[in-house]
């Protein structure tokens, strides 16, 4: 059913992803009728934007928003405000065939009941866990999208339990929502999924959530490049050391900031022999974060793969252009020359020239600025974005009924 206004009422279903879901949630909240339910696991969560001493929720669905917004950071309070539902799940563990799965089972079977109650006309996950097919076990007869940001594994980081678990859902009945016009049509080929149109596209715009952690109470360097987020194999780290200490034979200057936790593969002397290297090595508080991109002079990005990355909008929060590799669809939100660069992936000599001419030009690095203000890509305007969550929705409505 559909709610007094004649809105869709959607429950979206979210297993992390935080800054993400929150900024696609809140573009939607006055088009339809939303509850955000996020399911946590354990004692605590450190993710993205959001660390949270989960204590301070029972196990099992919370479902009263003022209460939760009690025990939420205030920037993310103020940027939620009543704009839609916020509810929470909490299990003992993220298993679904041992450790405490049993107990985990019924918190879901017992959420889901609840939901039930709601006359939901859709719900939408966002996020991969096997929690989607206990709540897809439990929620039946409702059209069912689903958000999956990594539908395989990266370099350095393969799961054969992941790949299964992704492939096994999409012999379900759910529709499917990727980020790039690029990963909608890998999507498609990689599951072979016969029926194309059950995959869908929307971009995500800036993460101006960021805006709220902007405090002002962190210092940073000053004149220095930044690569942030969590260290892992495929993000090609080496690689921009490797370049950037050449850079430095020349350019006595500028400093690489390196911000993030994960552990590195390669000797780490290729860091610290450089005192023009900053390595931050350690999870990064939000509002130290946001000061970081907002005083960097451009981000870096030179992954060996990916299939999407938070990096480049969450720079784009902050007008920072962004260097980074041509990998999955970044070339569809980075427009080389204008909003940042893109170059080969694992291409240290490519790196070098690219880091090289971004540090030698600062008009250039303030046009790029200008270009990412004006935001020239529609289809990253949040308006644009709801609007296009709700045609999807009607479709997923329409094709699975």
């Amino acid at each position: 059913m559909k709610d007094s206004a004649g809105k869709l009422k959607i429950a979206l279903i979210a297993f992390g992803n935080v800054e993400n879901v929150l900024s696609h949630a809140k573009a939607m909240s006055s088009k339809v009728d939303l509850t955000l339910i996020f399911v946590f696991a354990g004692s605590s969560y450190q993710g993205g934007i959001l660390k949270m001493d989960l204590a301070q929720l029972p196990y099992g669905l919370s479902n009263d928003h003022e209460k939760n917004l009690e025990i939420i950071p205030d920037e993310i309070k103020k940027f939620i405000g009543n704009s839609f539902r916020l509810w929470f799940v909490r299990t003992p563990s993220r298993k679904i065939l041992r450790d405490k799965w049993l107990k985990n089972f019924r918190i879901i079977r017992s959420a889901s009941s609840v939901i039930r109650k709601e006359g939901f006309n859709l719900i939408h996950f966002n996020g991969s866990g096997g929690f989607v097919g206990y709540f897809h076990l439990l929620l039946p007869g409702y059209p069912k999208l689903w958000t999956l940001h990594d539908y395989k594994s990266h370099s350095g980081e393969e799961s054969t339990q992941n790949n299964f678990v992704n492939k096994f859902y999409t012999y379900l009945n759910f529709d499917f929502l990727q980020h790039y016009k690029y990963l909608q049509k890998e999507f498609v080929n990689y599951f072979a999924i016969k029926e194309p149109e059950r995959v869908h596209q929307v971009y995500t715009g800036k993460l101006d959530i960021y805006h709220n952690y902007d405090d002002g109470k962190f210092s940073t360097p000053t004149n220095y490049i930044l690569f942030f987020g969590r260290i892992s194999r495929y993000k090609g780290l080496d690689r921009l050391v490797e370049a950037f200490n050449r850079l430095t034979e020349s350019n006595k200057d500028v400093k690489l900031v390196i911000a993030g936790g994960g552990k590195l593969w390669f000797d780490r002397e290729v860091i610290t022999i450089n005192d023009q290297i900053i390595f931050l090595h350690r999870y990064i508080e939000t509002n130290e974060l946001a000061a970081l991109i907002k005083n960097c002079l451009f981000v870096v990005a030179p992954y060996t793969d990916a299939t999407h990355s938070a990096v480049v909008i969450s720079s784009y929060a902050f007008n920072k252009p962004v260097l980074a590799t041509d990998v999955g669809g970044l070339s569809e939100v980075i427009r080389h020359g204008i909003t940042g660069m893109l170059i080969p992936p694992d291409d240290s000599e490519a790196l070098y020239g690219a880091l090289k001419e971004m540090t030698s030009d600062t008009a250039k690095l303030k046009s790029m600025g200008e270009h990412i203000e004006k935001l020239e890509i529609p289809e990253m305007s949040w308006d644009f974005i709801g609007d296009k969550m709700v045609d999807i929705y009607k479709k997923t409505i329409s094709r699975q009924h």
